[in-house]
This record gives C-alpha cells, sequence and structure tokens, in this order.
C-alpha cells in the first residue's frame, strides 16, 4: 500500500512510501528512516508517528501537515487546532491504524522526529525565560533617596546620545562615534545607583535633545542591568576563553532566566550549550524572539557594574582587557540600537584597556550627595555628622541606621559616640581602608598635605606608596572634576590619629584633636588647630606659601617657600603681645607651657584676650626667590563681624598696621564678605565665601565656631568635658544642677558652680549659652 507521509514543524515536505498493509508501524518506521537517511539522523525506533486524521475524521491535506497547522503542545505532542493527534504504537498493524486509505493530496501519517541534544537544550532554556526588567544593581536602604545631580548628568548624556544614534541610523561602525559611558568612582558613591538611573537619565537627555524618533526609542527600553559582584561575582577566569563576552551574556541572560536556581549552577548549564551561540548579540535575538519584535524596532541599554572584579594583569589577554573589549564591538555593532554603560572603581585599568583604540568614551562620575537633602537635619550636630560623610553614600546610610539604633534626640547625643559608631561599621565596608600597614604614619602625612594644600592629581599620580585610582577604590575618597583629592571627615580624623612624631613632640594632640573635631571652639583656637594640623602635615617640606594657605586671596608671594621645621603646639598666651618682628618679643609666657620661644618655630601662640595686635602668632622660616633664608612672624587675624557689609582695603590696612612688619606673613581671616583689592606683599585674607576653599574638609568646623557656644542647659555630658576649662569633674556638676533646676543665665551658673566667680572655670561657664525653650527649637541651643 501507498501511504502519503510528512514531517512535523516542516512545510512542503510531504513524501510517499510503500509498505504492506499487514506490516507493522516499527516496519514503517524503518521505511521512512530509509527514504529520508539525510534528512532523519535519529535510530528508526526513536521516531513518532501520528494520524494525520483530525477529531471529525478528516485526513489532513498536504499544506495543513505543514508547520502552519500542525505544532507541538507544550509536552511535545503534535496538535491540529489545539487538538491532539492519535499517536501509533509501534507493534500496531497499518491497516488497523489507518483503516481507509486518504484520497490523493491528503497526508496520514505524520513524523515527528526527536530533538537533537542541542535543539532539546534550546527549547529548555527558552521555555525558562521570561523579560525582567525589576532587577536593581542598588539594594541597600538609600537606594530610595531621591536621586541627586540629575539636570547635570543629562546635560552631560544629550551630545553623545545623539550622535550614537545617527551613527547607528546610518550603519556607521566607526568606533569614535559610539560613545561608552564609564562610570568611575570609588565604592559606596553611587556607581550601581546611577546605573539604576541610567533609564531615566537617559530618557531625559533624549527629551532635551527635541529629536522625536530617538525620544520615542528611549520611552520604553529594555534595560540589563548585570554585576560581576552580588551573586554573579566573578569567578576569576572566564567562561570561555576563546568567548570572552559570555561573561557578559551568561548574566544578561540570568536577569530574565525563571529557573529559580543559583548563577553558579545556571551558568555551568549554559557551558553545555556547545553547540550554540550564546553572545550578546545572541541574547538580544532570544530577547526580540520572546518580545515577538524586529531586533532592529529594539532599544537596549546595556549596564555592567563592578568591571574591577575582572581578573586584570595589565595584559590584553587578560579577562578585564578582553571582557572590556566585547562590550565595545557589541556597542559599535548592535542591529539593536544600543547604550553601554561600565562601571569600576579603577579607572587605569579601564582607560588601558581602551589605549590606542579610537573608542569615543564618556567618562560619569557619580555626584557627592548633600546630605542636607536626605536627613534634613535641624540642629548643627546633625548636620555636622552628616557633613562629616562626605557626601559618600555608604557613610551616609551607615550614619542613618546608627542613629536609628540610637533612638534619641540627636541633640541629646554624644557625637564621640556616634562617630565611632560609624567608623566601627565602616571598618567592615572598607576594610583595605583602614589597614595600618597600608596607611603607615608617612603616607599619612602625604595624604594631609595633598589634601590641605588642594594640588591637582591624575589617577596616575602616586601618594606615598598609593596611586590616586588605588586610593580612590578603597574608600571614601574622592577626586574631582577639578583633579584635588577629597577625603571624608571621618576618615581625615583616622590619618590625623595615624600621623607621625605626635606622642612625644606633641602632648594631649588626642584631646585637642576629639576637641576640635566634635564640639565647639572659639573661632581664635579653631583656627589654631588648623595651623598646627598644616604644621604637621607640611612638616619638613618646603612648599610655596601660596600653597600652604591654599584658598586665601594672596599678592606678591611668588617663589616664596615656607619650611616647617617641626609640628606646633597651640599654646595660649598668659597677657597680650605685640606680634611683628620687630616689636621685641623673644619668648611668651603661657598657661600650659610655661615660656615658650618663639624663634623655636615649635607653637601657634593665642595672644591674650582683647589684644590690639594679631589674634594667633608664630616664628617661621621662610626662602625667597633668590635662596635667601629668612625668619620672620607669621601673625593671623580673627575678624567676627555681624554684617554683610563687605571688608574694605582700609580697614584692613588698619588691621594689617596694629599686627606686622613688612617683613612678616599676615593672614586676615574674616566672617564677612571683602570688597575686591590687592593686598600687600606677604598678606593675604580670607573671607566668608573663601572658607570652603581655605578649610577644605574643616570648613564645617570653621563655621560652628561663629555659631552660639554649646548650650549649658541640652549640651551632652561628653560634649561639656570637652569644652576648654570645663573638664569632667565641672561636667558632672552642670548635668547634676540642670536636672535640679535649668540655669537661668551665665551668672546663675556660675553662683551655683564655682566658689570664685574669677577663676578659669567661671571664665569658661561665660562662654556657653544658656537659653532654654521647652520645645528645644532653638537651634543656638544646639551642640
Amino acid at each position: 500500500m501507498k501511504l502519503f507521509c510528512a514531517i512535523v514543524g516542516v512545510a512542503g515536505n510531504a513524501f510517499e512510501v510503500d509498505i504492506a498493509e499487514d506490516a507493522s508501524v516499527s516496519a514503517l518506521k524503518d521505511v521512512i528512516k530509509e527514504k529520508n537517511r539525510v534528512t532523519i539522523t535519529c535510530d528508526a525506533k526513536d521516531l513518532q508517528l501520528f494520524l494525520a486524521r483530525t477529531k471529525d475524521g478528516a485526513w489532513l491535506g498536504l499544506d495543513e501537515a505543514g508547520a502552519a497547522s500542525v505544532a507541538l503542545d507544550k509536552g511535545g505532542h503534535p496538535q491540529h487546532l489545539n487538538t491532539k493527534l492519535v499517536g501509533m504504537g509501534s507493534m500496531e498493524r497499518i491497516n488497523k491504524c489507518v483503516g481507509n486509505l486518504p484520497d490523493q493530496d491528503q497526508v496520514h501519517v505524520l513524523v515527528k522526529v526527536p530533538l537533537s541534544n542541542s535543539e532539546r537544550q534550546w527549547v529548555e532554556l527558552l521555555s525558562s525565560l521570561s523579560w525582567n526588567d525589576t532587577k536593581s544593581l542598588c539594594s541597600s536602604h538609600g537606594s530610595t533617596w531621591k536621586y541627586q545631580g540629575k539636570p547635570e548628568l543629562v546635560e552631560t548624556l544629550v551630545e553623545p546620545l545623539v550622535g550614537h544614534y545617527n551613527a547607528w541610523k546610518r550603519g556607521d561602525e566607526d568606533k569614535q562615534n559610539h560613545a561608552l559611558h564609564l562610570v568611575m568612582s570609588g565604592p559606596g558613591t553611587g556607581k550601581s545607583r546611577m546605573l539604576d538611573e541610567m533609564k531615566g537619565l537617559l530618557y531625559e537627555a533624549a527629551v532635551r535633545s527635541k529629536d522625536q524618533t530617538l525620544i520615542d526609542r528611549m520611552e520604553k527600553p529594555y534595560v540589563f542591568r548585570v554585576t560581576f559582584e552580588n551573586g554573579t561575582q566573578a569567578t576569576g577566569s572566564l567562561f570561555n576563553p576563546a568567548i570572552p563576552e559570555l561573561d557578559i551574556s551568561y548574566r544578561m541572560l540570568y536577569q530574565f532566566w525563571t529557573g529559580g536556581t543559583t548563577f553558579g549552577i545556571f551558568s555551568y548549564h549554559l557551558q553545555t550549550f556547545t553547540e550554540q551561540r550564546l553572545g550578546i548579540e545572541d541574547v538580544i535575538g532570544i530577547l526580540a524572539k520572546l518580545e515577538k519584535k524586529d531586533v532592529k524596532e529594539m532599544t537596549v541599554i546595556l549596564c555592567v557594574d563592578a568591571f574591577q572584579h575582572l581578573m586584570n594583569d595589565g595584559s590584553k589577554d587578560c579577562p578585564f582587557y578582553r571582557v572590556m573589549r566585547s562590550v565595545c564591538g557589541f556597542l559599535n555593532s548592535s542591529r539593536a540600537f544600543t547604550v553601554c554603560v561600565c562601571s569600576a572603581t579603577i579607572e587605569k585599568p579601564v582607560s588601558e584597556a581602551l589605549a590606542g583604540s579610537p573608542q569615543k568614551r564618556l567618562f560619569l562620575v557619580p555626584p557627592a550627595l548633600d546630605g542636607k537633602e536626605i536627613f534634613k537635619p535641624e540642629t548643627p550636630t546633625k548636620k555636622l555628622l552628616v557633613g562629616d560623610m562626605g557626601g559618600h553614600g555608604r557613610a551616609l546610610e551607615t550614619l542613618d541606621l546608627v542613629l536609628q539604633q540610637e533612638g534619641a534626640h540627636v541633640e541629646e547625643l554624644d557625637p564621640i559616640s556616634v562617630i565611632k559608631k560609624v567608623v566601627d561599621e565602616l571598618k567592615h565596608v572598607y576594610p583595605g581602608l583602614f589597614d595600618r600597614g597600608v596607611f603607615t604614619p608617612a603616607v599619612c602625612k602625604e595624604l594631609m598635605s595633598a589634601i590641605i594644600s588642594q594640588r591637582r592629581y591624575d589617577v596616575t599620580d602616586a601618594i606615598g606608596d598609593l596611586t590616586v585610582d588605588k586610593l580612590r577604590s578603597l574608600g571614601l575618597f574622592r577626586l574631582t572634576s577639578e583633579g584635588r583629592l577629597e577625603c571624608a571627615f571621618i576618615f581625615l580624623v583616622e590619618l590625623m590619629r595615624n600621623l607621625p612624631a605626635l606622642v612625644d613632640e606633641i602632648s594631649n594632640f588626642d584631646e585637642q584633636l576629639t576637641r576640635s573635631v566634635t564640639t565647639w571652639q572659639q573661632f581664635e583656637r579653631f583656627v589654631g588647630f588648623y595651623r598646627m594640623i598644616k604644621s604637621i602635615a607640611f612638616r619638613g617640606t618646603p612648599i610655596s606659601l601660596s600653597k600652604f594657605h591654599a584658598g586665601a586671596r594672596f599678592a606678591n608671594i611668588e617663589g616664596v617657600k615656607i619650611t616647617e621645621r617641626s609640628p606646633r603646639k597651640l599654646v595660649q598666651a598668659v597677657s597680650q603681645h605685640d606680634t611683628n618682628s620687630g616689636s621685641g618679643v623673644l619668648s611668651v609666657t603661657t598657661s600650659e607651657h610655661g615660656n615658650v620661644a618663639i624663634s623655636d618655630m615649635d607653637t601657634v601662640i593665642i595672644n591674650g584676650t582683647s589684644a590690639q595686635a594679631g589674634d594667633l602668632f608664630m616664628g617661621i622660616e621662610l626662602t625667597t626667590i633668590g635662596g635667601q633664608q629668612v625668619q620672620c612672624n607669621e601673625v593671623i587675624q580673627c575678624k567676627f563681624l555681624h554684617t554683610k557689609a563687605k571688608f574694605k582695603e582700609e580697614t584692613y590696612a588698619e588691621e594689617r598696621e596694629k599686627a606686622v612688619d613688612d617683613s612678616d606673613v599676615f593672614l586676615l581671616i574674616t566672617s564677612s564678605p571683602v570688597a575686591k583689592f590687592d593686598p600687600p606683599p606677604r598678606c593675604g585674607i580670607v573671607s566668608i565665601e573663601d572658607f570652603p576653599q581655605y578649610f577644605g574638609p574643616f570648613a564645617s568646623r570653621a563655621f560652628r565656631s561663629l555659631l552660639a557656644p554649646p548650650n549649658i542647659n541640652v549640651a551632652p555630658y561628653q560634649v561639656l568635658c570637652l569644652v576648654e576649662g570645663l573638664g569632667r569633674k565641672t561636667a558632672d556638676k552642670i548635668v547634676q544642677e540642670r536636672a535640679k533646676q535649668k540655669f537661668t543665665d551665665v551668672d546663675d551658673a556660675v553662683n551655683r558652680l564655682c566658689d570664685n566667680p574669677k577663676c578659669a572655670t567661671a571664665k569658661a561657664l561665660r562662654l556657653l549659652y544658656w537659653r532654654y525653650s521647652n520645645s528645644n527649637v532653638d537651634t543656638f541651643m544646639q551642640t
């Protein structure tokens, strides 16, 4: 008998076979196999045969037997119009199965050829994929904070995005026309968050471009967010050294994998797909098939986080280099319109990987966070704590958690305790940053010098044994767009505690540091402390006077250098003194250190109260343009003015006349704005607008010194202990007395706490603020 057969899923393939009517179905399989030796490669016994008859008894026509009307259900069973077809058992006789033969141009046997191993894997993979765009790279609680810096970032993105899009439309694969976005910054600064926000940022950039076709494309892109950490971390070697892009494409597939396995198991499974290409472009093709879209109609944003975890030995054979280049290749030639964004904590390897390549690059730096926008701090204490995090997201998150754990009003907290707890938590986050083996005293000194002098650096420049790039990768350091190195104040304190030669040469340095960091000081004392820090940071290294006092406005000091021979002590003169070097004052009696010689150049002297001359003075050594060494005085005058009127040149000249000779260095620091004028030679000025530039990371302390002192009625015990002239004993008495009844004014405090109203303790008490409000909303009441 003659039977017409067709292979399931292949249109127009009907063929005829001759077989005895009483032959078995198994024999029919052998005949079919023999008839199609090239097409059918499996064993005959593995074929599955089905009657090509519908549920109403009609036979399928030649066209119906093709792929259009016969499909496989989820179990792999052929069906016609959602009705399963009847299978033919191997032991059955053909005449009993078939019955009456169909008419000409009809098919009565359908042949299902089993899938090959690779085909079966492919079907299995596709059935376990479903597009998922909900994954985020940043999962910490700060990920819900309002994103900052959007307008500036969007403005940066517009031109490269438009150029990239126009080149893609032309089919232009020139590397110079396709920008690779590179997010470079230290850990905990917002790189992952920026990648999470890239969809919205790029859409805003498209809107700003006013190109409607680009806007339409960027409105609903497919966003891949892959990472080399957090569950899909790098393994130390590539999945397939011959195909480096698999380390990206496997992670892309994992984003919409529904199988529920770990990435390790998933990637191991994919590596068995030896006959399938699963490169980055192939993943886009799979997504297009799932979404039933033409690849060219799709817009894709590929975000790759934590590139630094790929092994990098600086060669072109290392995983870092090869994977980075594969991303570039995909970016330049993708059939879909694609934007690629990569992040890393280190910039040098990225630059080296792209060295010699004309690949266009757009470097993006996550903005420093404005903590005040996040926390809305109402009190000076909280403002100070927030500012100490240096705008680093991870540090701000840690502070937030510590404050929540404390569970008290911020004005009642011990700031020293809060800072210590934050630092302890950050040691777990940034172990390399707190390694004393890395940050030796010598390195700490160089770092302090680099930060205070505000020199400009490149990522490859070295500070001690560490490059700026390496420093940034450790955490809490930032390189500004101007090339200046910044450090969160909480870590700057750690650097200062580890400065060399302090125990023997500066007594009670740690106490002075703690007091300056955590509580209010008189402005003159704070300025003196900062000048003392400079003497330590620049010790033994001749440095230009302009860099030593970076941020101040000087005139005519070109070529003049200052050399600090030893770290200075901050001392208080017991009486008033003339401060110019020609006055004949050779030594000064101080309250803590007896007589000190100005010529020893190891002190910063705070002048006696209400002195007509400078507020602070010290002996210094200068080197002039001709190499001549000159010993003179450096005098600092602090003018605390409650006015918005500009400080005038005439007033400046009067202050200078009282303080210095022509050979001395004079610096006036004022809380008011300053009129424009050129100071005389070796003279400078710092206005309140210059505080951030002059005091750098200490600026918040400078501003705090201009505010009211701690409030005797609410300041925490630990803060009272640190007030100059009080100590623990008096702080204990204050806490006990105010618990009985709040102090009504300063005189009330002196009467209740001191036997002698003229003693040192009484003087310290008279500096404190006292006004009390039950609502505790008066900011001057807070520390």
